[in-house]
């Protein structure tokens, strides 16, 4: 039975009288499988429990009609996107300096005399808060300076991993990658 089956390969063969052995299973699991992917394409929505993670434009009213359904539960809802961690690169001989949000942390790079240096050290993992980030990227040295926006009862204690934002398509970069590198602001 494959995941998406409605019924069972049993309860389709209790409502076929001449079907008595096993010797049409394989094509009868095919045609169930067919029927019920049909279905739920005709239907537009799937009928086995699913995560999603949706994106919707607000239309300034109280109620929001989502496109699955039953909802089991809610992981977050969250409200346009905000600044909450500021990393920026001070050191001047560096010719670029960029930001990657990856499904485990982030990956700072920087490119100094044509040559590319890459950090993944500040993971989620070992930096459950944005405050946690913020003093691993600082004790990086080379120049990176992070800071929570705001004060540290804002977002300081927010979890780090609430910065991975999944792609829409999780094709894109194999669904590790967040919303891509961003240009760090260089400073004096």
């Amino acid at each position: 039975m494959a995941s998406k089956d409605l019924i069972p390969l049993d309860r389709a063969k209790l409502n076929i009288a001449s079907i008595t052995d096993n010797t049409q299973d394989g094509l009868l699991q095919a045609l169930l499988t067919a029927a019920s992917d049909a279905i739920q394409k005709w239907c537009h929505r799937d009928f086995v429990q699913t995560a999603y993670d949706e994106l919707y434009s607000g239309n300034g009213q109280r109620q929001m009609l989502l496109r699955q359904y039953p909802l089991v539960s809610v992981q977050s809802v969250r409200y346009r996107p905000v600044t909450v961690l500021k990393i920026t690169n001070t050191d001047p001989t560096n010719v670029q300096a960029r930001v990657t949000v990856t499904a485990t942390g982030l990956t700072l790079v920087t490119v100094k005399n044509g040559i590319k240096t890459t950090n993944t050290t500040v993971t989620f993992a070992g930096n459950l808060t944005l405050t946690a980030c913020g003093v691993a990227i600082n004790a990086l040295g080379n120049g990176w300076l992070a800071q929570v926006v705001g004060d540290a009862t804002n977002y300081g204690s927010w979890p780090s991993s609430d910065l991975y934002w999944p792609p829409a398509f999780p094709t894109f970069a194999g669904g590790t990658t967040g919303q891509g590198a961003l240009q760090c602001v260089a400073g004096s």
